[in-house]
């Protein structure tokens, strides 16, 4: 090393401006998502693509975004998947079906837990009229084109996901299905683009896909049974209107869909005990004001939500893990008996 060099470099004379001595601000830290918002119409872009345009239905949810984030008392991100442990760290919402605003934490099992306590709370009276407030709010979350007479036929119907969770159909028993049933038809997602709209007819048949952009909410009243996943809201509100409801999902990757908490206690309930008993669940759900779902005829929504926060937190604490594992200490090997 050149010590003499260095030292010459090292005592050279250094000239400041007054505007060097204030202190330098940066960004604050955050999480990589968490400036995207349901209310920015650019984020909404870029997130679904030019494929659709989301519906007057979730106006209210885009209303009272910046309470909602206002009151988490930790980091909130707007629609991302649940990748966290029990001891989550962040928190994150979404619209929801009957134009209204869903907020869970980044913990799937946490999530499931929770809306699976919630669906067990005798609702009583106050669970049947709000249950009737869902079911009439009812509308597509996209803007879309009106039901056709020459669809007035179907009965049943598969509603697929958008072409970024295609991998989540059971692959096998939508195939199953469609040849046992030939009169099922298939409602691409309105996010599909074309070159997976392509390899979905010809997979599933050209005959029986319909337009992606036709109505799925009207589609779906007509119903008798319902076919879909968890990443979509038909199972939920098939459900809620008494259809037959199935969910197609790949059982091994059923937690990529965000509303894996909703289905997995709306189906197994309507097999054993019947479509009214998925019904009381649905209602039951609603009325929890811990249960973190709130819609515009709700007037406490803001105490629910406080309310759904404390309890997620106290669902953290409970189900947050206290140990680790036990390494190689003293020469154990994985899976030899000490």
């Amino acid at each position: 090393m050149d010590l003499e060099l260095y030292n010459g470099i090292h005592n050279m004379p250094i000239e400041l401006e007054e505007t060097d001595l204030t202190p330098k601000k940066d960004e604050e830290a955050k999480p990589r998502l968490a400036e995207n918002k349901m209310s920015d119409k650019f984020s909404q872009r870029n997130k679904i693509g030019p494929f659709a345009s989301r519906s007057s239905r979730n106006k209210w949810a885009v209303e009272i975004e910046e309470s909602v984030r206002s009151l988490s008392p930790w980091p909130i991100t707007y629609d991302v998947g649940s990748i966290q442990g029990a001891n989550f760290s962040e928190f994150t919402y979404t619209e929801f079906a009957g134009g209204g605003v869903w907020v869970t934490t980044q913990s799937r099992e946490v999530n499931c837990r929770l809306i699976d306590f919630a669906s067990k709370v005798d609702s009583g009276k106050e669970g049947e009229e709000l249950f009737e407030k869902f079911v009439s709010s009812f509308a597509d979350k996209y803007e879309l084109e009106s039901l056709d007479d020459k669809y007035n036929d179907i009965k049943h119907a598969v509603f697929l996901p958008g072409h970024n969770l295609l991998d989540l159909i059971d692959t096998s028993a939508l195939d199953k299905l469609l040849l046992e049933e030939d009169d099922v038809r298939v409602k691409p997602h309105p996010l599909t683009h074309n070159d997976a709209l392509k390899m979905v007819s010809s997979k599933c048949g050209w005959q029986k896909v319909l337009p992606k952009n036709i109505s799925g909410a009207k589609l779906l009243d007509q119903c008798e049974t319902v076919y879909s996943t968890t990443a979509s809201e038909m199972i939920i509100t098939g459900a809620a209107l008494g259809k037959t409801v199935y969910d197609l999902s790949l059982w091994s990757a059923s937690g990529a869909g965000v509303y894996q908490p909703f289905h997995r206690i709306i189906t197994y309930i309507q097999k054993r005990e019947g479509k009214e008993a998925a019904k009381k669940a649905i209602a039951n759900i609603l009325a929890c004001p811990w249960s973190g779902v709130v819609f515009e005829f709700m007037p406490d929504y803001e105490e629910r939500l406080k309310l759904y926060f404390d309890k997620a937190l106290e669902m953290r604490e409970l189900y947050r893990p206290l140990s680790t594992g036990r390494g190689n200490i003293g020469g154990n090997k994985k899976g030899e008996k000490k």
